[in-house]
């Protein structure tokens, strides 16, 4: 009986000592930030945060070892920090400590985050309570452009406010996004707020969200969209089945709300695939609202597309046919 009971008493031992450390393994990593803290500082508690984003993710890097991280930004004024992640070996989430966003100036210049990861396929990256101003590129998620099996997928992009987005000098190249995604899979952007999205020069070449080079099963959902000058929403080239749907749009100036193009190098310099783009299809724009002076213009020009001269061979019969002209504008309402 007694060897009975010492039994149970190790197997319960055991048990408890898997069990305690299965919660320790499932515990995140959070790694503090502040404007106010030190790069050289450990960042793991709130009296000890490094001072920039960069610095968080390289710890979250080389620190995550397989648990969940939250890299947590504090109020305040983060300057104009241009950041790259490279890897993401751990599920990751950007987020503000408080309801007061943290808020990172570009100074007109560069992008805010990349995530240049291409073929790395499925990750788990939030971002989300960010306020992004005065870059040419808010957020970039950058798959391989050539090739449609190098994708990056399962980032959401959440309750940010992106303001004073584009290119504001004469003598820099005009930008085109706020939020890019190049072959980039299963995104959702959802929540944030896109204010005067505006070059200074070739303003109809920007768009708020840019949904490029096989980019499919996105979604676009429930975001605000104030003072634009291009087309607010574009797909590009083989971006199927994206889902714009919920958001609110305001003075808007471009030829449509969603334009979907594809071109080869005849068509213009800025095609530079050589073996030449294909259409979109089965894309959705539904159940928006479209307000101001030009909402009924808007609302009339939902969707256009910009051409190749000629489909190149390699988009087959399939992606020529009527099933890439459809896309479904349902219960739009203009205000």
């Amino acid at each position: 009986m007694l060897q009975m009971h010492r039994k149970f008493a190790s197997t319960a031992l055991l048990a408890a000592c898997l069990i305690g450390a299965g919660v320790s393994a499932a515990e995140p990593l959070k790694i503090f930030v502040s404007a106010n803290g030190s790069d050289t500082a450990a960042g793991t508690t709130d009296a000890a945060p490094v001072k920039t984003l960069a610095k968080a993710l390289k710890l979250y890097e080389t620190s995550c070892a397989s648990r969940p991280t939250q890299v947590v930004l504090a109020s305040g004024s983060y300057g104009e920090e241009r950041v790259v992640l490279k890897r993401a070996p751990c599920p990751l989430t950007i987020e503000a400590a408080s309801a007061d966003r943290p808020k990172f100036d570009g100074q007109g210049e560069g992008t805010w985050l990349r995530l240049d990861m291409p073929g790395v396929k499925q990750i788990d990256v939030t971002i989300t309570g960010m306020d992004i101003s005065n870059y040419q590129s808010g957020i970039s998620i950058d798959g391989n452009r050539s090739d449609p099996e190098g994708w990056i997928g399962g980032v959401k992009i959440l309750k940010n406010r992106f303001f004073h987005i584009g290119s504001f000098r004469e003598d820099q190249p005009p930008a085109t996004a706020a939020v890019r995604l190049v072959n980039a899979r299963g995104v959702l952007i959802e929540g944030n707020d896109f204010d005067t999205i505006r070059n200074v020069k070739q303003c109809g070449g920007l768009h708020s969200v840019y949904i490029a080079h096989t980019s499919s099963d996105n979604r676009v959902v429930g975001n605000s969209f104030i003072n634009g000058c291009g087309e607010t929403i574009k797909v590009r080239d083989s971006s199927n089945r994206n889902v714009v749907e919920r958001n609110r749009f305001e003075r808007q100036e471009g030829s449509a709300l969603m334009l979907d193009s594809y071109c080869g190098a005849s068509a213009g310099t800025d095609c530079t695939k050589p073996e030449g783009e294909c259409p979109s299809y089965g894309n959705s724009f539904k159940d928006n609202t479209v307000v101001g002076p030009r909402a009924l213009s808007n609302k009339n020009n939902v969707y256009a597309r910009k051409v190749a001269p000629k489909l190149p061979p390699i988009c087959g019969l399939a992606r020529s046919t009527g099933d890439r002209d459809r896309i479904s504008e349902d219960r739009t309402s203009s205000r």
